[in-house]
């Protein structure tokens, strides 16, 4: 199987995909760490909807004032890896933006939030707090650009890892008759808005759940 990998993965990752699965790489997004006013974070509950957003977090000022006092939420097991890693527990993490509003609508704590994110982020958040008439505000931490490539080699399966990464691929390719690996709901949901191919979907917002699924369905297929 040729597979289309829309991000770069590590060729440890990559060698358990095993010798019957030939990879490609395509860079479909590039992101630019905003240098975002220095915000005073003492006694606020901090959210990460991504990756990138801590990773630009960590990367500006407000970040030293950064205690094990800060409430802290995330989405994705990738996000969360990368906070304990600084040494910062995490009350919560969730799959998408859509169940973290959920956990903070069952849970309504009397919190004050700043939420760090990407210029593209939707706005499920931002409208739960407005209707729990919560303190909140949302910083733009980094930017997303598309790149929208045009790729011309042949390839039968391809996975996507975000949203953004879906809407960049496909404004200029086509997903017709490929297979198609998802990395979560939220992004198989921006998929479904450019094919009605099957599209396979990780149950964890992983990339070693996505290629765990993507080794059991080339397995399947021998």
């Amino acid at each position: 199987m040729r597979l289309l990998l829309t991000k770069h993965i590590n060729d440890a990752d990559i060698s358990k995909l095993g010798d019957d699965i030939v990879v490609d790489f395509v860079d479909v997004i590039s992101i630019e760490n905003l240098n975002f006013e220095t915000e005073n974070i003492t006694n606020k509950a901090l959210i990460f909807t991504s990756i990138n957003a801590v990773k630009s977090f960590f990367n500006n000022e407000t970040s030293k004032q950064l205690t094990p006092k800060n409430p802290i939420y995330c989405v994705g097991e990738q996000s969360q890896i990368f906070l304990e890693q600084k040494g910062f527990k995490v009350i919560n993490t969730e799959k998408n933006a859509e169940e973290l509003s959920n956990y903070f609508i069952k849970d309504n704590k009397n919190e004050t939030y700043l939420h760090f994110c990407a210029d593209i982020a939707l706005e499920k958040l931002s409208e739960t707090f407005k209707n729990l008439g919560k303190d909140y505000k949302k910083i733009v931490s980094y930017k997303t650009k598309l790149t929208e490539p045009i790729y011309n080699k042949d390839f039968d399966a391809v996975a996507f890892f975000s949203p953004s990464g879906v809407r960049s691929f496909a404004a200029n390719n086509t997903l017709g008759g490929k297979t198609i690996f998802s990395i979560g709901d939220t992004t198989t949901n921006e998929i479904k808005n450019w094919t009605s191919e099957k599209i396979l979907t990780s149950d964890k917002n992983t990339i070693e759940d996505l290629l765990n699924l993507i080794r059991d369905y080339a397995s399947d297929k021998k």
